[in-house]
């Protein structure tokens, strides 16, 4: 604007003194000059403002825009300031409110919908076909005793417990998901009417909070770590006294 102000000021003097009006116009408008120039020659702009101004809107001229796609088209021109790639003319980066928030979100709730279905079809259902449907076959359970550490060793595991507490109910306390991995807790109610690992039925109505680390690939579950009270767990079937109960 400043240097368009000077140009009409000059403009009597440039008739008197015979310079071409052209001139005159040409540096009325000096930034589109320059931008077109620097579009035509394939060289993006060295200022790094000036770069993201251009990336963060729509190429202004049309006629620049056709010039502008050509010579990135033949040079393969890159950004001088930022060693950036170029967008194709007539597009834009989107900003940070246009950036789609669900990509990453999506996979994540996707992840917490697998194992929300593994809890109550799996573990409150005793669904076996679910379980396999859920489980990779390599998956692999690191908190499960050795020899039961694969899918189908994990599946006798679980399968047992179930049947020791056959009124069991699993509820999910809280759930966070971080990347493949779900971690959750759960609050696990029942009544322990069947032998478990050696142990006789006690008839002892059990309620035990823990926590556990799924790693969730591709919809199907790979990995699997435990983090549960044991001693809280013996003390209520009466296997060891509790002595904060005295």
């Amino acid at each position: 604007m400043i240097v368009g102000h000077y140009a009409a000021a000059l403009l009597p003097y440039s008739r008197l003194e015979g310079r071409p009006l052209w001139l005159l116009l040409v540096c009325a408008n000096v930034p589109e000059f320059l931008w077109l120039a620097l579009a035509l020659a394939g060289v993006e702009p060295t200022s790094r403002r000036h770069c993201s101004m251009r990336r963060s809107r729509l190429v202004r001229p049309n006629i620049a825009k056709s010039f502008s796609a050509s010579t990135d088209a033949r040079k393969g021109s890159r950004c001088l300031s930022c060693s950036q790639t170029p967008l194709p003319s007539g597009t834009r980066t989107p900003t940070s409110q246009e950036v789609d928030p669900m990509t990453t979100d999506t996979e994540t709730e996707r992840n917490k919908a697998v194992i929300r279905r593994f809890v109550e079809e799996v573990q409150n259902q005793k669904n076996w076909d679910v379980y396999d449907e859920l489980n990779d076959p390599e998956f692999f359970n690191h908190s499960a005793p050795p020899g039961m550490t694969d899918r189908e060793g994990s599946k006798q595991y679980l399968g047992a417990f179930l049947n020791a507490f056959p009124d069991s109910e699993y509820t999910i306390d809280d759930m966070i998901a971080e990347g493949d991995q779900v971690v959750t807790k759960k609050t696990l109610r029942g009544t322990h009417t069947a032998e478990l690992a050696g142990i006789p039925p006690t008839g002892n109505q059990v309620t035990l909070q823990y926590v556990d680390i799924m790693r969730v690939r591709d919809g199907r579950i790979t990995e699997h770590w435990l983090s549960m009270d044991q001693l809280t767990f013996m003390q209520q079937l009466g296997v060891i006294p509790d002595d904060s109960a005295k």
